[in-house]
């Protein structure tokens, strides 16, 4: 097998490093947006908080649905468009925790999960497409380094715009993020 060639024409892999990393941090919001803002979601609909495990089990659900047709799906749109359309889905996911009842957290929860599955095999696809193979194992250590940003991120910003705005509010913001960066991965 020989190695895959690479083309030099597009994006820089400082560049594609860099939008990954976005998306990472976008993609996040799947798995804490809600369980942040349980204590203010529980207060509001009358929901115990401790759910909020509940629902990290449901988007790990949803992720466990999608992941295994990553590659049918980057064969079908690529790459690129998958990590767009994934981000899509996850916000709409977000959307759909604003209205509140259990069950459309639950929903929430598993429609996040499966736009969350295809992430980061759709982005390790890119990736790898640009990353040269002597610093390969950089580049994409440097990639995960999203996920535990992202964690950081909402964490720490989704109380303050709850404060700010509400939880709902909070959690349309994590969405709009997460389609702001799916508009930005179109260059």
């Amino acid at each position: 097998m020989s190695p895959p060639s690479h083309d030099r024409s597009g994006p820089s892999v400082v560049a594609v490093l860099a939008a990954l990393l976005a998306t990472h941090l976008a993609g996040m919001g799947a798995f804490l947006a809600v369980p942040v803002l349980a204590p203010l979601i529980g207060a509001s609909t009358g929901l115990p908080p401790s759910l909020a495990g509940l629902h990290t089990s449901l988007v790990y659900a949803g992720t466990l649905a999608s992941a295994p047709l990553t590659g049918a799906l980057i064969a079908r749109y690529g790459a690129v468009r998958l990590l767009q359309m994934c981000l899509a889905v996850i916000a709409a996911g977000l959307a759909l925790a604003t209205l509140g009842p259990i069950w459309a957290l639950a929903l929430s929860a598993l429609v996040c999960g499966v736009g969350h599955g295809p992430l980061t095999p759709s982005g390790s696809q890119v990736l790898h497409a640009r990353a040269p193979a002597r610093r390969r194992s950089l580049v994409f250590s440097i990639k995960q380094t999203g996920v535990p940003a992202g964690a950081a991120l909402i964490g720490a910003a989704a109380p303050v715009l709850a404060v700010a705005f509400g939880w709902r509010g909070a959690v349309f913001a994590v969405a709009a993020f997460g389609l702001a960066v799916a508009f930005g991965l179109a260059p």
